[in-house]
């Protein structure tokens, strides 16, 4: 693409190596017609509902997927809301793992959440499947798998497009405090942006008191082109919509999702969105693997409801544990499981296929997309 992008390649793989260990290789698949109980923890009540709605439509095409190759293992699902609240997150894992005796936890929720029983997750030993959250804490244990790249990865490669590409050396960098995944990620870029001799201004947007249009204003006066984001659609929102009042056009770029969540829960207000940057696991344009095409097909006629990054993760996550299962025999342990998903092995995805290391963490691309028509349009790929 770019001249500089083989410079954004490499200062990514030197900053962010990851120790792969050597591990076994998994059973050989066998057929399972003994049913197995999976939990799905999500927020399907409360403000975030459309996001754990949409994260279990992606669920439920994964299992329907799996029906059509044959697939002989039954998979009994119990769900548990625990509205976004990380508190009703570890009572919703306890109950899954004391009373329902489940296999393996499939969790839609947020950083907030996934960090509460991150902590948990040794205790429990059930493999615990991070769909959507992206904090780097997540994983530091030994059950917990990681299916999006997480925000040392997300933010490095959007400090290095806008130093690198963009030839922008001093920016906003939105930050709430109350946010771990908002604050983790606008760490991350500040880091890394100060390294490569860039200056930032902090944007403070922390709780419900801040001054939209005196903040915009501020910013406007010290002549800032470009603002980083990484923050919840709520808050996206009234920046954007201060920044017009007081007749500014700053370029903002925002996070992973943002766009998913815009169309779920605020659609009157996506044209807010429009010619933003974002950093995302998917791009609109992007050609899709086999699996990508066959999921795409069973979503479009099962679902009126619209397809976005949360679906499609949901989907891959639970492709990828049900492979796990099928590689553990008959009477899946739940060591094997854990050790199936977060082994060093490669699993199918809608665009690549996905490596999660024994680390938990997952290696995938990160797409810098354009936000047009309400579509991620791609800009730069970093593998």
């Amino acid at each position: 693409m770019s001249r500089f992008l083989p410079k954004i390649a490499i200062s990514v793989l030197l900053f962010l190596t990851l120790s792969i260990l050597g591990c076994e290789k998994p059973d050989e698949k066998v057929d399972n017609t003994n049913p197995v109980t999976i939990g799905v923890i999500g927020p399907f009540s409360g403000p975030g509902k459309g996001w754990g709605e949409n994260g279990l439509l992606g669920v439920e095409t994964a299992i329907q997927l799996e029906k059509t190759r044959g697939n002989r293992h039954s998979l009994k699902i119990i769900k548990e809301d625990d509205q976004s609240n990380p508190k009703l997150t570890i009572v919703a894992l306890d109950k899954l793992v004391r009373e329902d005796q489940v296999s393996a936890v499939l969790v839609l929720s947020s950083s907030s959440s996934m960090l509460a029983i991150a902590d948990l997750a040794d205790s429990y030993q059930t493999p615990i499947v991070s769909v959507l959250a992206s904090h780097p804490d997540i994983t530091g244990n030994h059950w917990v798998s990681q299916f999006i790249f997480d925000d040392i990865v997300q933010g490095t490669v959007a400090a290095l497009y806008v130093i690198d590409e963009l030839f922008i050396d001093h920016v906003g960098v939105g930050r709430d405090e109350n946010d771990p995944h908002a604050q983790s990620l606008a760490d991350h870029f500040v880091d890394r942006f100060k390294t490569a001799g860039g200056i930032t201004e902090r944007v403070d947007l922390t709780g419900d008191s801040v001054n939209y249009t005196d903040l915009v204003a501020q910013l406007r006066d010290k002549d800032l082109d470009f603002i980083y984001l990484p923050l919840q659609a709520a808050k996206v929102i009234e920046f954007e919509r201060a920044a017009r009042q007081v007749g500014w056009n700053p370029q903002v770029m925002v996070s992973d999702g943002l766009l998913a969540v815009m169309m779920l829960e605020y659609e009157d207000d996506l044209s807010l969105l429009e010619g933003m940057l974002a950093t995302d696991i998917f791009a609109t344009e992007a050609e899709f693997t086999q699996y990508g095409k066959r999921v795409s097909e069973i979503f479009k006629g099962s679902f009126k409801e619209p397809g976005t990054t949360i679906s499609a993760l949901g989907c891959e996550a639970t492709s990828a544990l049900i492979t796990a299962l099928q590689n553990c025999g008959t009477d899946p342990d739940k060591a094997c499981i854990n050790l199936a998903l977060r082994g060093g092995n490669e699993f199918p995805g809608i665009l690549d296929p996905i490596l999660i290391h024994r680390s938990g963490k997952a290696e995938r691309p990160v797409f810098i997309n354009k936000i047009e028509n309400s579509k991620l349009q791609p800009v730069l790929r970093v593998n």
